[in-house]
């Protein structure tokens, strides 16, 4: 549902009209060609106790803009299964390579980021699945920015920075080496 929605588009969430449902409606006022959307999405009862996340501290956090974010991804995905991250505080590198395809290697320049914090003289490096990163990245549409945290101990944190101080947050578990 929210892959079908237009940038311009705001999203209005409803759970009151229909309890076992929740209502979903996209609405512009900028254009004429985009037109308005609504949805209606069964809940689910999970019988299942949540999960409580412990709060962690990553030792790398940066941000960057949702769609960059999307197309990096992407683009790694069609050289093999798993992304390999690494953070100094020299430079981030994502690498992605396979038998078959071949290698990509993408770095970020510190400088460009609005955002970037690492423990000092530290060094992180994970692997992560990448279809889960990717399957992530289609929430892009419903925030301008994510904020990456990574660490040696922890899952990765994906957080999607809404408007009105909305959050999305995805926990990624790392790829063990066998």
């Amino acid at each position: 549902v929210l892959h079908i929605r237009d940038k311009s588009q705001t999203i209005h969430l409803n759970t009151r009209d229909k309890p076992d449902y929740v209502s979903v409606f996209f609405h512009t006022d900028e254009s004429t060609t985009i037109f308005d959307k609504s949805f209606e999405v069964p809940t689910i009862q999970l019988d299942t106790e949540l999960l409580e996340i412990p709060a962690m501290e990553h030792s790398a956090e940066f941000s960057l803009p949702s769609g960059t974010l999307g197309s990096m991804v992407n683009q790694l995905k069609q050289f093999g299964d798993i992304v390999h991250i690494e953070c100094t505080e020299d430079h981030i590198q994502m690498i992605s390579e396979s038998e078959e395809y071949g290698k990509m290697k993408t770095s970020i320049p510190i400088e460009d980021l609005e955002e970037y914090t690492i423990d000092e003289g530290g060094i992180v490096r994970s692997s992560f699945g990448i279809k889960t990163i990717h399957n992530v990245c289609a929430f892009q549409k419903v925030g301008k920015t994510f904020q990456l945290g990574i660490s040696n101990e922890y899952p990765m944190k994906l957080q999607i920075m809404m408007e009105n101080d909305a959050t999305l947050v995805f926990y990624v578990a790392p790829r063990m080496n066998e």
